[in-house]
């Protein structure tokens, strides 16, 4: 509460642009953590779902098994990808 408090006083001009550069660096801090946190969830919870598809999805889903095998190798597929494309990112 006390970062949004400081850009309210205004000592000088240069305080309050340093006030405001601050926060927003603050602020893109914090979604730039949430943000990797939420990609690697997501990529593991894709690859989770294509492994559990390739191996339950016949017995309690009923789906054909022509269609879980590459519906599975996909899910598998794109959680690697926005796996490897989150950690790309955020761990330069």
């Amino acid at each position: 509460m006390h970062i949004f408090a400081a850009v309210h006083f205004r000592i000088s001009s240069s305080c309050t642009v340093d006030c405001i550069v601050y926060l927003r660096s603050y602020l893109t801090d914090i979604r730039y953590k949430h943000m990797k946190y939420l990609g690697l969830a997501m990529a593991v919870i894709y690859i989770g779902a294509g492994v559990a598809l390739l191996i339950k999805a016949g017995d309690s889903l009923r789906i054909p098994t022509q269609y879980t095998i590459p519906l599975g190798i996909v899910l598998i597929a794109y959680g690697a990808y926005r796996g490897y494309n989150s950690f790309k990112n955020y761990h330069e």
